[in-house]
């Protein structure tokens, strides 16, 4: 299955990318995690891991598997029998 939103911004693109590549802090500004927590420190790259806490959903490590820099990343978890694949 497949699933898209688009959705408009009211602020650069240098703005959104800060926040959106710092998931440490998405519990600050999204109901859809309670906690984040970075595997490890320094810039959102290729093979970072973080762990997320999201309402009525296990915690689940995800790995960022793409990025391109200034403009988007994805990122997979692992869970016996499912892998998920999203955009970060």
């Amino acid at each position: 299955m497949r699933f898209e939103a688009d959705t408009e911004i009211g602020a650069d693109a240098e703005r959104v990318w800060a926040l959106l590549v710092d998931v440490a802090r998405w519990p600050e500004w999204t109901a859809s995690v309670s906690r984040a927590e970075r595997g490890e420190s320094g810039p959102l790259a290729v093979g970072a891991t973080a762990r997320l806490t999201q309402p009525k959903l296990r915690p689940a490590v995800w790995r960022v598997t793409e990025l391109t820099e200034g403009r988007e990343f994805t990122w997979v978890s692992d869970t016996p029998g499912v892998r998920t694949r999203g955009p970060g």
